[in-house]
């Protein structure tokens, strides 16, 4: 609904310096009645319809949401010991081959309209909140991701790349 949110936006009078769909889900947070941040940005996406996959950096969370439909892939690693203190750290990408790159290791995958919060918490207790959004429709997975997207040494929607490009 990108389209449509930059008409609403326009007729509200708001300036929008791109066209980049990602500029509009910060102005659906600017705009957000809500109080906290993290609760603006939830507001936020559950405007947002169709295929994304959203990282967010706050003074004091990593925010990582994705599509309720889970049309576009996104998964959590995990850097062992070297967070702060020797605690561990976390990392969020779209591939399991940009973890390997970072030797993070694989956890799992952003459910389909889940937002997960990484904070001083989740370094010190190794848990996460995690907000669920809500759902009009099914899951459905891009094909073009095994396709043409995806490196063959990475791992999306729980399948090895090759494997399914093979099937």
């Amino acid at each position: 609904n990108a389209a449509e949110l930059r008409s609403f936006f326009q007729t509200q009078g708001v300036l929008t310096q791109s066209t980049v769909d990602s500029e509009l889900f910060l102005h659906l947070i600017s705009h957000s009645k809500r109080k906290s941040q993290l609760d603006q940005i939830f507001d936020a996406m559950t405007q947002a319809e169709g295929a994304f996959s959203v990282i967010i950096l706050t003074d004091n969370h990593l925010v990582a949401v994705r599509d309720p439909n889970g049309f576009r892939p996104l998964c959590l690693g995990k850097l062992v010991g070297r967070g702060p203190n020797g605690t561990d750290g976390y990392v969020v990408a779209s591939e399991t081959c940009a973890l390997d790159l970072c030797k993070a290791e694989y956890v799992r995958d952003v459910e389909p309209g889940e937002m997960i919060i990484i904070d001083k918490k989740t370094v010190e207790l190794g848990t996460f909140s995690t907000f669920k959004l809500p759902s009009k429709f099914g899951t459905s997975q891009c094909i073009f991701e095994y396709v043409y997207f995806a490196r063959p040494d990475s791992q999306i929607f729980g399948d090895f790349v090759p494997k399914v490009r093979r099937e």
